[in-house]
């Protein structure tokens, strides 16, 4: 049987759109929150006595810590099975690395989305102590097959 040899691009195209997607809607969470409070409150620093700042904060720094490790638990039990290291990405190297990229998006995400609600309840611009973060993250692990090589081969 022939196996047909796909090139890096193709192997990439959707991880990076999904990297894409992920990341505009953190852009579009912001977005609304500028829209709802306006510019001047944007502008200024957030005054909160919020009963769920604590909470949410706390929830933030457990997805971002999960976001760092979960991944790589996940991808070192896939580690194994992955056959072809010939220093070019795979289907095989890109089905094992997906999950664990994914998860990392999501769990990112999600810091977004508290500080989205905080900011909807305060009528304060918190979402931005919890995006700039992300989105800074967000370009540290921007998909290509030489950081999906590295990651698959890390131990």
């Amino acid at each position: 049987m022939n196996k047909v040899r796909q090139n890096p691009n193709q192997i990439m195209f959707v991880p990076k759109i999904i990297w894409i997607a992920l990341l505009s809607s953190i852009v579009v969470y912001n977005y609304v929150v500028y829209l709802k409070i306006g510019a001047e409150a944007f502008s200024s620093l957030p005054q909160t006595e919020n009963p769920l700042l604590t909470a949410l904060v706390v929830m933030a720094l457990l997805s971002f810590l999960l976001s760092l490790f979960l991944p790589n638990i996940i991808l070192k039990s896939t580690r194994k099975k992955v056959k072809s290291m010939e220093g070019r990405i795979s289907i095989e190297i890109m089905q094992a690395v997906f999950m664990p990229f994914i998860l990392r998006l999501i769990f990112l995400e999600s810091i977004c989305v508290y500080g989205f609600i905080l900011s909807f309840q305060d009528q304060s611009n918190l979402i931005l102590f919890f995006s700039i973060p992300v989105i800074i993250n967000y370009f540290f692990i921007f998909p290509t097959e030489k950081r999906w090589l590295e990651w698959i081969r890390f131990k």
